[in-house]
């Protein structure tokens, strides 16, 4: 038979002997009752000689002996002294006791049929005799009743019992049996895929459920995740409920809830995402869910269901359906979603609301040298700067750590760099603003913009800001001191094209995280509610990977009220007040940009955490963003004096970039280097954009050109 019941080969071989004996009597005397001829003589897959050797071997027993059943049952009490004696941990034993069949007979026979159907071919004709059909080379629920009927009275209230179906771990074993069905005589008795899976002590997951489920090993360590649902299983357990308990685990994916639940019991884990079981059908879900449910009950590992969501109506449909085929075989059920509690919690059943810790700080640098062991580094890849950058759990580093090689290898590069494991971090945060923001790249350095010393002096003390207070706010005790938290919130205040976007681009750079700009025509709704709705959802979203978040022409949310009388100025305030609230809580950056300053409201700039003034470059600023604006590729006329444009036009940086871009365009046209007269022609075009008087004067020396 399979690999487990090898093993146990020579308490199977008991067992069925039991089996063979009953099997030996109802053909004897099925073959008396209708006549031998008959019986033989229908095409069956038994020879007569096959069959009479069957019925005749040699066995312990005279068929015509009319103490027949007291000699069986004293058979049967002799099987059951040897697996209490010498068989009581192999996996058949446990079988038999998780189902029933050490306590009760009927269930015992039953299994037997089933043992016997996957044992070989020889009990699958004998079958075909009894049916008395080639194509029922199988024992069904009629055959087990009547092999029962051959020892015991109670023959009628077995059928009953057995025939309307059940909830118990027996019911659950048998093949294509669903939630609160009933059975019939001719119902085959069959194990499901899930049961030969445990018997055969096969690694991984039975083969019906391959494409439903996947399983996640134990490595055998210890975390504090674990720990606490290891506590939590053994109090559960000290007042089991009939029903299965929920244990509910908040934003776990990324948090290493299933690395958490594996070691937990060290027997591994069972995921299944229920974003991929909402697409099936019912009865998929329920067939599926029955073989899952007696391999895990059998096993002893844990369930996950991963992405629980009760605003899909889809997920809860198969969540609800899961529950009901698992209701009772399995003690508890680990659920993980999004939010912070479960939502619509089934009634009449323990529910356990779980958040799990990520690793701390220094946890998380030990973690990433572990991970990247082996692997030689460039210079500007800093562990502690990773360390302190992302809030990841062990398992989320140990993916990165083999997406990383892997990476390598395909591109055949011998160190890593910075940009190869930043992007790989960024890669997998998979966030879903709903519109609400948008993604903001760039390949910006500080070197392409020009800012005061005093700005870019704020804007470093911002970067070692937001690095350190992960190291320190719980070391030295600073969150504790905050009204609402310890979230950095920067206030860029400037004319267009002076670098406000360019420098927020920048700093998300330098700490390596995603930068998102929130759309703030898209957070307002005219209905009280939906906007602070549309806040905390980006929030929430963010908070995911910490990504900084750009809040671009804000004086339209933060501009003074003078009147403040309606309902619709009060509201607005509300609002205000509401995003700075979340600003302040949020463990991450968010940078708010406006060309109108003025137009702020001081009470709202007193909770803003820095502000800087972005002005007009000067000349000298001007001279350095004309010499460096274009890439080092394009070819430039070494004659050119960028002075004259520099002293004579004042300009933003965002204006000289369009007017140095439009002019290696002109050159490209000609097959030129970028000349005076090229960068004369764009400056002329863009200052009548800006809707400004332009004349040969304005370009000194290169007025000619103009």
């Amino acid at each position: 038979m399979t690999d487990g019941l090898e093993k146990s080969g020579n308490l199977l071989r008991v067992e069925l002997s039991v089996l063979d004996v009953l099997l030996r009597h109802l053909i004897e005397r099925r073959g008396k009752l209708q006549g031998t001829l008959p019986l033989y003589s229908r095409g069956l897959p038994m020879s007569k000689r096959e069959l009479s050797s069957f019925i005749l071997d040699d066995g312990v027993l005279d068929m015509t002996d009319p103490s027949f059943r007291e000699t069986v049952l004293e058979l049967l009490d002799a099987v059951k002294q040897i697996e209490r004696e010498s068989f009581s941990d192999v996996p058949l034993v446990f079988f038999l006791e998780k189902t029933g069949a050490l306590e009760d007979d009927f269930v015992r026979i039953a299994v037997l049929l089933m043992l016997s159907f996957e044992e070989g071919l020889h009990y699958r004709r004998i079958f075909s005799v009894l049916n008395e059909k080639d194509s029922m080379p199988y024992p069904t629920a009629g055959m087990a009743l009547t092999l029962y009927g051959l020892l015991f009275d109670d023959v009628m209230e077995k059928k009953a019992s057995f025939l309307s179906g059940g909830r118990s771990l027996f019911f659950h074993t048998i093949k294509d049996t669903k939630p609160n069905s009933s059975l019939s005589l001719l119902s085959p008795l069959l194990f499901n895929p899930g049961v030969i899976s445990f018997l055969s002590e096969k690694d991984g997951l039975p083969s019906g459920v391959l494409h439903f489920a996947s399983f996640v090993p134990s490595d055998g360590k210890k975390d504090e995740n674990s720990g606490f649902i290891r506590s939590l299983i053994s109090d559960h357990m000290r007042e089991p409920s009939e029903k299965t308990s929920l244990v509910y685990v908040s934003d776990g994916r990324r948090r290493g809830i299933r690395s958490a639940v594996s070691r937990a019991l060290e027997k591994g884990v069972v995921t299944v995402e229920l974003s991929f079981v909402k697409g099936l059908s019912a009865s998929d879900i329920e067939g599926q869910s029955l073989i899952l449910s007696s391999f895990l009950t059998l096993s002893g590992i844990p369930l996950l269901l991963l992405g629980y969501d009760p605003g899909d109506n889809a997920v809860e449909r198969a969540f609800r359906i899961m529950l009901n085929v698992m209701d009772g075989a399995l003690p508890y059920l680990f659920v993980e979603g999004e939010g912070e509690e479960m939502g619509k919690t089934p009634v009449d059943r323990q529910v356990y609301n779980f958040k799990p810790s990520l690793p701390s700080v220094i946890e998380r640098e030990k973690l990433w040298k572990q991970a990247l062991s082996g692997i030689k580094t460039n210079k500007d890849v800093d562990i502690e700067l990773l360390s302190l950058s992302y809030d990841l759990s062990e398992e989320d580093i140990n993916n990165i750590s083999i997406a990383v090689k892997n990476d390598m290898t395909v591109k055949r590069e011998k160190l890593l760099s910075k940009e190869t494991i930043v992007n790989t971090v960024l890669s997998g945060s998979g966030l879903d603003f709903g519109g609400l923001a948008e993604r903001l790249s760039g390949s910006f350095s500080w070197d392409d913009i020009e800012l005061s010393k005093e700005n870019r002096d704020i804007l470093d003390t911002v970067i070692d800001r937001y690095r350190m207070s992960r190291l320190k706010e719980a070391e030295w005790g600073l969150k504790k001191k905050s009204a609402y938290g310890n979230g950095i919130s920067i206030l860029f205040a400037g004319p267009s094209g002076t670098g406000k976007t360019m420098s927020a681009i920048c700093m998300a750079r330098e700490l390596g995280l995603e930068l998102y700009r929130v759309d703030l025509s898209q957070m307002s709704s005219k209905w009280i509610g939906e906007t602070e709705k549309h806040i905390k959802k980006v929030f929430d979203e963010a908070a995911k990977s910490r990504c900084v978040l750009f809040f671009d022409e804000a004086d339209a949310l933060f501009a003074k009220r003078t009147d403040v009388s309606t309902s619709n100025d009060k509201h607005a305030n509300n609002e205000t007040a509401y995003i700075l609230q979340k600003m302040e809580e949020y463990d991450g950056l968010s940078i708010m940009a406006t060309n109108l300053y003025q137009n702020f409201d001081t009470a709202f700039l007193r909770r803003i955490t820095y502000t800087l003034r972005f002005e007009n470059p000067d000349s000298n600023m001007r001279l350095s963003l004309f010499k460096k604006v274009l890439p080092k590729e394009v070819p430039v006329d070494p004659k050119l004096d960028f002075s004259v444009f520099s002293e004579r036009l004042e300009l933003s940086g965002a204006n000289i970039k369009s007017i140095m871009y439009a002019a290696a365009y002109m050159a490209a046209a000609q097959n030129k280097s970028v000349d005076a007269e090229c960068v004369v022609r764009a400056a002329k075009y863009e200052l009548r954009k800006l809707g400004r008087m332009v004349n040969a004067s304005d370009f000194g020396p290169y007025g000619g050109l103009f």
